[in-house]
């Protein structure tokens, strides 16, 4: 096996990292114990733990009967779909896991999502990809005030044209 190999590299990196890890989480427990934490430190810990609006998340986890309804044309009826989403809250309930199955015109219909709350940004946020392209989209989205309805946005490049465009995606729980 040569030193370019990936397995080998990877092995290397996982190494360091293990070995780096104990070192450094026994300096923090040191100054936890000693009361010395840094204010820095305290604060990255207390947005990294998972907020109120990481509860939203959780009511959608299970398994799901979904409706989509995607409008190519303004003017014109959407397309509806129904489909089935399984969800689960990976990552100590900081971000949900989403993969989803359906059909759009005629073909299967198969994606990929995670969802989370940045506390930082104050958002949520999301990442999804499908069979339909080789894109990874963003999203970035608030939840309305009564807790019922998230509402995010995504820029991406439309396939078809070419040219930049961006999606709404409101999801509801009822």
């Amino acid at each position: 096996m040569s030193l370019r190999h990936p397995r080998f590299c990877l092995s290397i990196a996982l190494t360091l990292v293990a070995l780096s890890t104990p070192s450094l989480a026994e300096h923090h427990e040191g100054q936890a114990e000693m009361g010395e934490m840094p204010p820095e430190m305290a604060a990255m810990m207390a947005l990294a733990a998972p907020a109120e609006q990481h509860e939203f998340l959780k009511k959608l986890e299970g398994t799901w009967t979904t409706e989509g309804k995607i409008w190519m044309d303004p003017s014109q009826p959407p397309t509806v779909s129904l489909g089935k989403s399984v969800n689960k809250m990976i990552l100590g309930g900081r971000f949900l896991q989403q993969e989803f199955s359906s059909e759009f015109m005629g073909m299967p219909f198969q994606g990929f999502g995670l969802d989370g709350y940045d506390r930082i940004k104050e958002k949520f946020v999301g990442v999804w990809m499908d069979n339909m392209g080789t894109m990874i989209m963003l999203t970035e989205g608030t939840l309305d005030e009564i807790g019922k309805h998230r509402t995010s946005m995504s820029e991406f490049t439309d396939p078809m044209t070419g040219k930049p465009t961006t999606m709404k995606a409101v999801t509801t729980v009822v």
